[in-house]
């Protein structure tokens, strides 16, 4: 597997290596403002030593306009709060960061969890210790549903693009992503692309399923379609355009109707069911 590391908005390197065999020992460890993204299809279609190679001026989008040649339904599948219990697993550790009960924390909270009684800039130290000393990105569950719907559409022929900003930690990077990598190898997670960057829109997809209001808003800016993932930090945002769903197996169906759509449209043939692929004519 590939570590795609964008040094800025137009500059691309591309360096080794994780795999089962070397997680988390990344060359070149990424910088804090970079991007990372990790490609199965480019293992597969570059099946050489790994070597280190930059490409110039190029986007996300473009270098992978290059790389693919297949035609996919691609699903931009947000991790925390989508497939992830990022705010589960955040209860429990504030709960021992702040010495209270578990009941004392409701569960219903907004961006930055001022209802938990954190102080101003007092999230950023939560959230440093929960991934640093409480192993955020490898202990979380994965939300109920989530691997098992994932797998069935990825054997439909669906590409699972997972797309998670998880790199903001200073010097942490290496870490991050050697843990989401086992976490997901962990769980089952079914998934193609593996890409770290807090601009979601910078990949392509037919498709994504976010919680977050600011990624939801972005994304329906670029006149994509979002199916919004119902918690408590994104009830006030309209349902349409794109739809909501309040739990994966709403999701998977609703994700499923428009992969066909989308396969009716290109004069393709339809899977033979849930989890089955499609039988080609």
């Amino acid at each position: 597997m590939l570590v795609f590391v964008a040094m800025g908005r137009r500059d691309l390197a591309v360096t080794p290596d994780i795999n089962r065999e070397h997680q988390g020992q990344l060359t070149n460890p990424p910088r804090v403002d970079t991007q990372v993204y990790l490609s199965r299809k480019f293992v597969i279609l570059h099946n050489q030593a790994p070597v280190e190679m930059v490409f110039k001026s190029q986007s996300f989008r473009e270098l992978e306009a290059n790389m693919v040649a297949d035609q996919r339904f691609i699903l931009g599948v947000d991790l925390d709060g989508v497939v992830a219990d990022f705010y589960g697993y955040m209860r429990e550790v504030t709960a021992e960061w702040k010495g209270v009960p578990i009941e004392e924390l409701t569960e219903e909270v907004s961006f930055g969890l001022p209802e938990w009684g954190l102080v101003k800039d007092e999230y950023g130290r939560l959230h440093r210790f929960a991934v640093t000393q409480r192993k955020l990105f490898g202990a979380m569950r994965p939300i109920e549903g989530a691997p098992q719907a994932l797998r069935r559409l990825s054997a439909e022929g669906v590409r699972i693009r997972i797309i998670t900003h998880r790199l903001f930690i200073s010097y942490f990077h290496q870490t991050a992503v050697s843990q989401t990598v086992e976490w997901l190898e962990d769980h089952a997670v079914q998934y193609w692309d593996l890409c770290f960057m807090e601009d979601k829109t910078a990949v392509e997809a037919q498709l994504y399923i976010e919680d977050s209001e600011k990624n939801v808003e972005r994304i329906r800016s670029k006149g994509d379609q979002v199916i919004i993932f119902t918690n408590s930090t994104n009830r006030n945002l309209p349902d349409h355009p794109g739809g909501r769903a309040d739990d994966w197996s709403e999701a998977e169906r609703m994700i499923r109707d428009r992969y066909y759509e989308w396969r009716r449209d290109k004069g393709l043939a339809l899977p033979a069911g849930p989890g089955l692929a499609a039988l080609e004519k």
